[in-house]
Parts: C-alpha cells; sequence; structure tokens
C-alpha cells in the first residue's frame, strides 16, 4: 500500500506533528496560489520592473511598478490575509515562492490541470471538432493553435464550449497534421469522436492531396472539413 503511494509514508504516519506542520506549510501558499490564478483569469500581467525580493507591506507604495502579483499579494497582506501574513513572517527568504521561476511553474501546473478538465469533458462529450489556424510570431517561428468545440448536457439542453488549447512548432507542409493528431494524443483527447475540422483557405491546410485536411481524413475517414469554421 505504501509503494503504490495509496497510503502515507511510515514517517509520517508516526509523526503527527510533521504532519500537521505540512499541513499548516500548504496553507501558507494559497495565497500565492490565488492570486496567480486571479491574475490569468482576469488576463492581468504578472510582472513588471523590479519583481524580486521580499514584499513590505509597512511601507509606501513601491516607487517603480513591481507588478500586479506583488501588489494583489501586497493588499492581501494589508487586508489581514492570515495564511499570507504567516508565510512572509515564517518563510526563510529562499524559500519566498515569489520569484519569477516560481510563478511559471505554477502558471504551468495550472494550466496543465485546466488542460485536464477540458479533456475529460471533451471525451465525455463523444464527439468534438477542430479549428486550427498558423501565425508567426515576432521571432519568426511558426506556431499553430488548435481549437476544440464540443457539446455536452447541461440544465436539459447543449451548450458550446470552444477551448484555445495548444501551440505547437514545426508546422511545415506534412508535419502540420502529424503535430496535429499527436499533440491530441499526448493530452489523451479520444480522436475516434473527432467529426469536423476547419482551416483557413491555403493548400497546405485544405489540400485535396496533401493538405493537413487530406491527411487526417487518410486516418479519419469519417471527419468533415468546413472551410474556417467548426
Amino acid at each position: 500500500m505504501v509503494y503504490n503511494k495509496s497510503q502515507s509514508n511510515i514517517i509520517s504516519q508516526i509523526d503527527s506533528g510533521y504532519l500537521a506542520q505540512t499541513a499548516e506549510n500548504r496553507k501558507w501558499y494559497i495565497p500565492i496560489i490565488e492570486t496567480i490564478k486571479l491574475c490569468e483569469r482576469q488576463e492581468l500581467a504578472l510582472r513588471d520592473t523590479c519583481d524580486s525580493g521580499p514584499i513590505k507591506i509597512n511601507d509606501a507604495e513601491p516607487e517603480t511598478n513591481d507588478g500586479n502579483f506583488r501588489a494583489v499579494l501586497r493588499m492581501r497582506s494589508r487586508c489581514g490575509d492570515s495564511n499570507l501574513i504567516k508565510h512572509r513572517e515564517n518563510t526563510t527568504l529562499n524559500a519566498t515562492y515569489l520569484s519569477p521561476t516560481i510563478q511559471n511553474e505554477l502558471n504551468a501546473i495550472c494550466g496543465e490541470i485546466v488542460q485536464k478538465k477540458i479533456v475529460q469533458g471533451l471525451n465525455s462529450a463523444k464527439f468534438f471538432s477542430i479549428l486550427v489556424d498558423e501565425i508567426t510570431d515576432v521571432s519568426r517561428q511558426d506556431q499553430m493553435s488548435i481549437c476544440l468545440r464540443y457539446a455536452r448536457p447541461k440544465d436539459n439542453g447543449l451548450f458550446l464550449r470552444e477551448e484555445t488549447f495548444v501551440t505547437v512548432e514545426n508546422t511545415k507542409g506534412r508535419y502540420s497534421p502529424i503535430a496535429i493528431l499527436s499533440e491530441l494524443k499526448s493530452l489523451r483527447v479520444d480522436c475516434e469522436y473527432l467529426v469536423k475540422q476547419g482551416y483557413d483557405g491555403v493548400s497546405s491546410m485544405k489540400g485535396s492531396f496533401k493538405g493537413v485536411e487530406a491527411v487526417i481524413r487518410k486516418s479519419h475517414p469519417e471527419v468533415l472539413y468546413v472551410h474556417c469554421q467548426i
């Protein structure tokens, strides 16, 4: 049972104080995670200039903008967030969980959780369609965004849900359909439920012989193609 991680290890079972301290420590990080989720939900940039070091709540506002993430945490501390105050008072300088690296890691974890929930809803819906578009960013790197749409029962009816899902690289020519299917497979999306695909009008996407649409239909012949919509 311990080997399969279905129970706590022996040390944790014996040392109840250790378990209590671990639970208390985890509470300290809840405000940090909630703040990251808030900024992402409201499409607010996390950082700006001078976004390192401890957050001082008793001093005046910093002369330079230190970002939305630190500003929200400062406001929460001043409003009496007990978990955040305990974290600030008891943590060491090398374990504040406020650095840009930690922000990126927590943001990535939140993204993975959201993706898993999307996949669960999509697979339970049984049928879905994809919309794919390519773009070149400022660094001249080709990227491809995959958007999914599916319907599932809710309140005795149906609603459509559309998600910008993943961005992949190496989109030239015949590699695009491989990238699409491999990304969906890596996320455990059941492509047997794929019923429709939509792309723009360029030949590399909608081509009847070598385009993405044609290549995908070779492995999924039941998938319909619709120009620029799903």
